[in-house]
């Protein structure tokens, strides 16, 4: 059968991510027209714009903060409950024309993982607040792929984090240690699989 369009966005720009709220009623999208949207299934709620494109979001578990990463390297949070405010801002420690490529809050809210769309691509872990008005530069953990850096995600603890590569490399960190674990060492970590 034929496709049918349920929403269009965006203007002319790429679409560059994507999230969910945590309760599935609404999502996050932001792209290459230096917006940030919330919308239902059914209509756009909110748009708000920002200074460079955005290349990645995720939203809180707990509803407070969404968070975004842009085409320059700056990570931003916005008020889901106050027309996408920004409400903290920092630039991470890759270089301005790095972009992040990926991006996940913690299950418990109190970090922020991210990576960069490089050659051998670090992860970034930055410190945040309940509300996610405070951001702070944690560590970054060179994990040792071989290629750009492109999905990273958290398991179920905020623990452990796992990113694959765009050449089907994995890893697995552990984050308070700053190790990095062998995947055949990985069996016990239980991973959200959030998208």
């Amino acid at each position: 059968g034929e496709a049918t369009i349920l929403m269009h966005g965006h203007y002319q720009e790429e679409l560059w991510g994507l999230c969910v709220s945590p309760n599935g009623t609404r999502f996050v999208t932001c792209g290459g027209d230096k917006t940030v949207r919330i919308w239902t299934l059914d209509a756009l709620i909110y748009t708000s714009t920002i200074q460079e494109d955005g290349r990645a979001c995720d939203w809180s578990s707990n509803s407070n903060f969404i968070v975004l990463g842009t085409i320059n390297g700056k990570i931003i949070t916005l008020n889901p409950s106050d027309k996408l405010t920004t409400i903290g801002e920092l630039q991470s420690t890759f270089e301005k024309q790095q972009w992040i490529e990926d991006i996940k809050i913690s299950p418990n809210n109190q970090l922020i993982a991210f990576g960069a769309h490089m050659g051998v691509s670090p992860v970034e872990i930055m410190r945040v607040n309940e509300q996610g008005s405070d951001l702070q530069k944690f560590k970054v953990i060179n994990i040792g792929l071989t290629s750009p850096l492109i999905h990273v995600d958290w398991d179920i603890t905020s623990t452990y984090l796992v990113v694959n590569s765009e050449k089907f490399g994995l890893g697995y960190v552990n984050v308070p240690s700053g190790s990095v674990i062998e995947p055949s060492a990985s069996s016990n970590i239980c991973l959200l699989y959030t998208s």
